[in-house]
C-alpha cells in the first residue's frame, strides 16, 4: 500500500531493517474542475499554490495553466508552490508540453527550490513531460517552496506532490473549483480515496456525496461514503459542508464507522452537525487508535462532506506496531520448535 510511515525495525528477529514509504500527498489539478475563472491562489492538500506573474490561473481536466492562454504555463509565467513544512518526496508532473522554439526539445522551463529558511537551492533547467522529482534534483534537501517558470516552450502541470512530515496536519477542502460535476466508483485526492455506495462517489463545487438517490449532491439515507487513507493516520476528522434536518432532531444525523490499521472495525458512532468532527475524541468517538479508513452512513437526514483532516501516524507508533509483530512472530516460532520436540 502506498504511503506508509518511514521506519526502520528489526522484523521477526532477523535483524534486517525494513524501510517503509512516507505518506505521499498529491494534489491532482485534473480533479479540480475545468474553469475559466482566474485564481490568484489555490489551497489544496496542505499546499498553497500562487500565480504571481499574471491575472491568475485556469484549471482544466488536463492540469493547470496560467495567464494569457489559460491552458499552459508560458514564457515568464510563474507558479509558486508552498508546502506546509519543509518536505522530502517533492514532485510535480507535466502533462503536456510544446516545442515552441523549434529546437527539438519540448517543455523547456525552469524550477527554483527553497529550503526551510527560504534560502534558494538554485535554479534548474527542465524539459519533457512526466514526473519531476525535485528532492533528487536538489540533493535531498527538504524543500519548503518551489517556483516553476515558463521558458521558451509551454507546459501544463497536472500533479503536485510531497511526503507529509510526521506531526503535520492536512486539513483540506474537497470540492471542484467550478460548477462542473465528477463521479466515479472511486477517486483519490490528497492521499485520500473516496468511494460511494451503492452508487459512485460524486464530486462537485461544494463537496463530496453519493451519486443518484433522492439528491445526488447529498449522502442520502440508503447511501454510504467511504474515506480511505493511504496509510493509517492519527487525528482523523471531517467536516460536513451542508446537511438537512428531516425529523426535527439534530442536523445531518448519521453514523460513522472507523477501522484500525488491520481493517478491524472500531465500532459505530453517531454524529451530526456542521462543526468539525474529531474521530480521535475518546469520549465521543475512537480515541487515539490509528485509523485506516472510515465510512459515513446515511440514516434519514442528508449531508455532504466538505473537509477531511488527518496527521500521518506517529513514527514511534508505527515502529511499536512492527516490533509487536516481530515479537509475535518470534514467539510463534519458539512454540513451533517446542511442539516439534
Amino acid at each position: 500500500m502506498r504511503g506508509q510511515v518511514l521506519m526502520l525495525a528489526c522484523v521477526l528477529g532477523t535483524g534486517v531493517a525494513t524501510p517503509a514509504i512516507a505518506y505521499h500527498v498529491v494534489f491532482d489539478a485534473g480533479l479540480a474542475g475545468t474553469t475559466s475563472a482566474n485564481y490568484v491562489s489555490v489551497v489544496r492538500c496542505g499546499m498553497i499554490v500562487n500565480f504571481p506573474s499574471s491575472a491568475g490561473a485556469f484549471l482544466l481536466a488536463g492540469g493547470l495553466g496560467v495567464g494569457a492562454s489559460g491552458t499552459t504555463i508560458e514564457n515568464g509565467e510563474e507558479v509558486v508552490v508552498t508546502l506546509p513544512a519543509a518536505s522530502l518526496g517533492v514532485t510535480y508532473s507535466v502533462s503536456a508540453s510544446t516545442n515552441s522554439d523549434g529546437d527539438g526539445l519540448f517543455g523547456e522551463s525552469y524550477v527554483e527550490a527553497f529550503d526551510a529558511s527560504d534560502a534558494t537551492l538554485g535554479v534548474r533547467a527542465m524539459s519533457g513531460i512526466g514526473q519531476k522529482n525535485l528532492t533528487n534534483l536538489f540533493g535531498g534537501v527538504p524543500i519548503k517552496k518551489y517556483q516553476i517558470t515558463g521558458g521558451d516552450d509551454t507546459i501544463r502541470v497536472r500533479q503536485l506532490g510531497y511526503d507529509l512530515p510526521a506531526g503535520v496536519v492536512v486539513d483540506s477542502y474537497f470540492a471542484l473549483l467550478s460548477a462542473e460535476t465528477f463521479s466515479a466508483s472511486s477517486f483519490t485526492q490528497c492521499g485520500v480515496t473516496f468511494r460511494g455506495s451503492p452508487r459512485d462517489a460524486y464530486l462537485y463545487s461544494y463537496g463530496i456525496s453519493v451519486a443518484g438517490g433522492n439528491a445526488e449532491v447529498y449522502v442520502d439515507g440508503d447511501e454510504e461514503l467511504e474515506i480511505e487513507f493511504d496509510a493509517p493516520v492519527a487525528g482523523a476528522g471531517y467536516t460536513l459542508d451542508d446537511a438537512t434536518n428531516v425529523n426535527g432532531g439534530t442536523l445531518g444525523g448519521h453514523f460513522v464507522e472507523a477501522f484500525d490499521r488491520n481493517g478491524a472495525s472500531l465500532g459505530l458512532r453517531s454524529a451530526s452537525g456542521l462543526d468539525p468532527i474529531d474521530l480521535s475524541d475518546p469520549l465521543l468517538f475512537f480515541g487515539d487508535e490509528p485509523i485506516s479508513r472510515f465510512v459515513l452512513i446515511g440514516i434519514a437526514d442528508q449531508f455532504r462532506l466538505g473537509r477531511v483532516r488527518f496527521v500521518p501516524e506517529p513514527e514511534g507508533a508505527a515502529v511499536t506496531a512492527a516490533l509487536a509483530l516481530a515479537s509475535l512472530g518470534a514467539a510463534r516460532r519458539r512454540l513451533l520448535r517446542i511442539s516439534a520436540r
